[in-house]
């Protein structure tokens, strides 16, 4: 997986909701470092000795599998210690261009020592952008596939109009959306949501809801115990586009339920 920097999960999140577009790149540049980096964009990449990070192209990226995984199609450069030690390279790192922006980092395994004259470089298939998010209080492994395509400029990413919340009296399962039971009948429906219903994400990719979330009036029989919100594309059927946290809450023929305004937090960092 990427551990993913902040500023990509907050435009994640305002893409995720159609708040704003995620501004689609035209490369992705690599780097090392010797330290692990934060989210917040604090690593240790090696000065001078000839250091210097590696341009790709969408080209050099195959598309991304359908749980959010994409390999360099082409070898990746060649960085080239000259004058001096680069100490060891624990971590890569990967920037959205133009803008310089850092996307993440993933671990180097195993870690490589490179001294002056020694050089490192990616064939094809070496290098992996995974951008599957493990928790599944957040996105899914569809939105894994469209994220890791946008980032690698291969494919840009469509700015959502609507996603539609629904209930869950289980826990879904990571990635696919397995394991979410919604109530069948006795009235019960998804409720669309637009952009203006959300807040703009936090500074780490968190977002809630702007506005209420409507009503749902169990009619004809008991719903049961709600404890999660996933979200889809469509009214019905539809793609499983993840799921955000809600208030626990026990619904019997005749009971209503509403989210009221920030009580649907959505988390997009996978970290």
């Amino acid at each position: 997986m990427v551990g993913l920097s902040d500023v990509v999960a907050q435009d994640i999140a305002d893409h995720f909701t159609g708040k704003t577009a995620w501004a689609f790149p035209t490369g992705l540049d690599i780097g090392l470092s010797t330290t692990t980096p934060t989210d917040a964009g604090a690593f240790t990449e090696p000065s001078g000795n000839g250091y210097a990070r590696v341009s790709t192209v969408p080209a050099d990226w195959n598309a991304a599998t359908t749980n959010g995984t994409s390999t360099n199609a082409n070898s990746v450069g060649t960085f080239t210690a000259s004058g001096g030690n680069w100490g060891t390279i624990t971590h890569v790192l990967f920037f959205l261009t133009p803008g310089n922006i850092f996307l993440g980092f993933s671990d180097l395994t195993p870690n490589l020592v490179v001294n002056d004259g020694n050089t490192v470089d990616f064939p094809a298939g070496n290098l992996t952008l995974n951008m599957n998010n493990n928790d599944p209080l957040g996105w899914s492994d569809l939105v894994a596939q469209r994220i890791a395509d946008h980032a690698t400029g291969k494919t840009q990413w469509a700015l959502p109009t609507n996603l539609f919340i629904g209930l869950s009296t289980t826990a879904p399962t990571v990635g696919d959306g397995t394991g979410i039971t919604e109530p069948s009948g006795n009235g019960y429906a998804r409720i669309s949501t637009a952009p203006a219903d959300w807040d703009a994400a936090s500074g780490t990719g968190v977002t809630q809801n702007a506005n209420l979330i409507g009503t749902w009036t169990a009619s004809g029989g008991n719903w049961g115990t709600i404890i999660h919100g996933p979200i889809y594309d469509a009214l019905t059927a539809g793609n499983y586009l993840g799921s955000g946290t809600i208030p626990s809450t026990t619904i019997n023929d005749g009971n209503t339920a509403k989210i009221d305004v920030g009580d649907y937090t959505l988390n997009m960092n996978n970290n």
